[in-house]
């Protein structure tokens, strides 16, 4: 069984939002928790595809912070 880890760069263009965004969404528990290699996280690809398959499909298009966001 292959074991594919990714980057929070690569998990970024996987979910089509940036990196921060990325750090945001692991702090605040909306991804799977990663894991430590060195000093540097990696999520593992198939956490990663289990946690989009239980993810309703309205959330998935949806902006991960849209609700905080306040306008000015």
């Amino acid at each position: 069984m292959e074991h594919i880890v990714l980057t929070d760069g690569e998990l970024a263009l996987m979910l089509k939002v940036s990196r921060p965004t990325i750090r945001r969404m692991w702090w605040r528990g909306k991804l799977p928790a990663p894991f430590k290699v060195g000093i540097v996280n990696r999520w593992r690809k198939s956490d990663i595809d289990a946690w989009l398959a239980d993810q309703p499909r309205s959330n998935l298009y949806a902006a991960p912070d849209a609700v905080e966001r306040k306008l000015v």
